[in-house]
């Protein structure tokens, strides 16, 4: 292993052919490649380079050496060459371009940017020379506007080395290159990302409000480019910026808290709409949720009650294991609201569509239901309610012969759903007129658990008044199914009711 120190703090080592750099001896990246073949016939030509991202940029240099390039300014094209330099040879080169580094006061314009900054970054907690640098070298780059600059000065926090005053005035100076830089972006999360990060700039200094209309005017171009998208890349863009609330929200959030929210009021509402399915569900939610203690929510709430059946309609579309939990706070939402009576159809006609997990049909059967009886509405919705509930039953043929876990939920068996919609079926009253319907699912379960379904059936009419003219259907089940040891069990308790 060879080692060469270039300061106190940085170090580097070559170690299994490898080029090492080393802060304050901990490993802090791995040396890629050496550039070679600047060509310095082309001097005069080559006025533009200043800085090593310029020769990066112009000459294409890869990890595996100079491709064939066309400059920008001549016809003429540089031939490329094999990165072929054994690695001591390469380990004295980066050991040299450091030292230098280093000997001009760390100036970046002699290492690749990204580098530079990542260096200084981490010399900067120790060495008070780096971070007067790493200060320098960020004034410059956020007055040069140049956008990929910026964005990775705000991603990578490197204001921090600044103080409130000198962040307050750095901005003031730059204001208008931050936002050109911002428009200049191509693509919408480029523009979402480095937005993101002026607003907390900015409300770390308390300026937003000096530049509101300009803020504004780029919110909204930012909000209504969320329309823009095609439904592929608005996927792919709220999935990447799940651990900030996707985009959609964080806009809301500014919103709200900087008091666009009743001026874009309906940008918001109308953007839902060209959202893929799966996320209008969340996106309404939050929209609700901004506004619900506000005169807004009083003065849209047509336009609200018009969306929200839809949002319910679409709740197939939502997370799966998280269905039942987003069909609940729609309940609860409307309920908040004052909606619940106007929509409460809506809710039981859309009870089939959680189709994840058979409990959670049945408990949201349960959940209107409960509301039904609360509020004195059973008799209205009973036919509603008696189709929900047959349809359960039908459905318990599509369901596994055995239980077993999905995502942490257990998801019933055939016997399991049996049980509970009889016992649903005894509460409710209805086990009298719809016997027969259960008695026709016993032939549908597995063999072992046929008798135990039969018994639950007899012992449910039997507590509800058994009736003489129950007995033949049940002489009907008792023939093709069970043999005749369980036969006289079933006749013998039925002939007992009768004595």
């Amino acid at each position: 292993m060879k080692e060469f120190k270039i300061n106190d703090f940085l170090t580097l080592k070559l170690e299994d052919d490898i080029t090492r750099i080393y802060i304050r001896g901990e490993c802090f990246d791995e040396c890629k490649y050496l550039m070679l073949n600047v060509p310095i016939d082309d001097t005069k030509k080559l006025k533009e380079i200043k800085t090593v991202d310029d020769i990066v940029d112009i000459l294409g240099w890869t990890p595996k050496g100079q491709k064939g390039v066309k400059y920008r300014w001549t016809a003429k094209e540089q031939k490329g060459v094999e990165y072929n330099i054994d690695p001591e040879t390469e380990f004295w080169g980066f050991c040299s371009n450091l030292q230098a580094w280093f000997e001009h006061d760390y100036d970046s314009r002699l290492l690749h940017s990204i580098l530079s900054f990542r260096l200084l970054t981490s010399l900067a907690i120790q060495d008070l020379q780096a971070r007067k640098v790493l200060k320098e070298e960020v004034v410059k780059r956020f007055e040069s506007g140049a956008p990929k600059d910026i964005s990775f000065i705000t991603q990578n926090r490197l204001l921090q080395y600044f103080n409130k005053k000198e962040r307050s005035k750095l901005v003031e100076q730059t204001f208008p290159f931050i936002l050109t830089a911002i428009e200049k972006l191509p693509a919408y999360y480029e523009k979402y990302h480095l937005f993101y990060d002026l607003i907390g700039i900015l409300r770390s200094i308390d300026l937003i409000n000096k530049y509101s209309p300009q803020l504004n005017a780029l919110f909204l171009d930012l909000l209504r480019g969320i329309d823009n998208l095609d439904n592929k890349i608005k996927y792919k863009f709220f999935v990447y910026f799940n651990d900030r609330n996707d985009a959609y929200s964080y806009l809301l959030s500014i919103a709200k808290r900087t008091g666009w929210i009743e001026n874009h009021f309906l940008v918001f509402y109308e953007t839902i709409n060209s959202l893929p399915d799966e996320y209008k569900y969340y996106a309404f939610v939050r929209l609700i949720d901004s506004i619900k203690d506000t005169f807004l929510f009083v003065k849209y709430k047509s336009r609200l009650t018009a969306l929200f059946p839809n949002i319910v309609a679409l709740i197939d579309k939502s997370s799966k294991p998280h269905q039942y939990d987003h069909f609940s706070n729609l309940i609860h939402i409307a309920k908040e609201a004052g909606w619940i009576k106007e929509h409460f159809s809506a809710f039981l006609n859309n009870i089939s569509k959680l189709d994840y997990w058979y409990k959670a049909k049945y408990n949201a059967f349960i959940d209107l239901l409960s509301l039904a009886q609360e509020k004195g509405w059973l008799k209205e919705y009973f036919l509603p309610f008696k189709t929900q509930f047959l349809a359960l039953v039908e459905s318990i043929d599509n369901l596994p012969d055995e239980g077993k876990l999905n995502y942490n939920k257990y998801e019933e068996c055939k016997y399991d759903a049996f049980s509970l919609l009889l016992k649903l079926a005894k509460k409710l009253g209805w086990i009298k007129e719809d016997y027969l319907i259960f008695l026709e699912l016993v032939d549908k379960l597995p063999d072992k658990d046929k008798y135990d379904a039969f018994s639950s059936i007899v012992e449910a009419l039997l507590e509800s008044g058994w009736k003489e003219d129950f007995f033949p259907p049940f002489l009907k089940v008792m023939n093709k199914l069970f043999n005749k040891d369980e036969y006289k069990s079933f006749y013998d308790l039925i002939d007992f009711q009768f004595k």
